[in-house]
């Protein structure tokens, strides 16, 4: 039977497949091409805009109310405390983003080079989820 996979399955000249070869495991190929993604997608992002975008979310968040009231003088009080909780919501979710990035490409390599593949992916899961109800918690903590 192992004979009829080998000799049906067989690569043919010039390409190189993973499952076939004793080059390297399969599973980890596929690791490191999942997460390179995510490795790679900060360096895409324009880093230069994140220092202008963070202060500048957090100036319209504690100017909300003067600026609504000089775009609109019939302003109520609810609208400017709805204006600064879209404000902070923005600013805290992007916060959130930033540090759950910082965190994967930062600390997880380190940690876990010694685990196994679904206790990888258990913690990074626990680590996302813990910091999305805790971005939660705070939001809820704040109204």
């Amino acid at each position: 039977m192992k004979e009829q996979l080998t000799t049906k399955y067989t690569q043919r000249e010039g390409v190189l497949l993973r499952k076939v070869s004793d080059a390297g495991d399969y599973v980890d190929f596929l690791h490191d091409r999942v997460s390179s993604g995510w490795r790679e997608w900060p360096d895409r992002l324009a880093w230069w805009l994140w220092p202008l975008l963070l202060p500048g979310i957090l100036w319209l968040f504690l100017n909300a109310g003067p600026l609504l009231r000089r775009w609109d003088e019939t302003a109520a009080v609810a609208d400017i405390g709805l204006l600064s909780h879209v404000m902070l919501a923005l600013l805290s979710g992007l916060l959130f983003w930033l540090l759950a990035i910082w965190l994967v490409i930062k600390f997880f390599p380190i940690i876990f080079q010694s685990l196994n593949t679904w206790q990888q992916c258990s913690i990074y899961l626990a680590a996302f989820l813990s910091l999305f109800w805790g971005w939660v918690v705070v939001l809820v903590g704040m109204v």
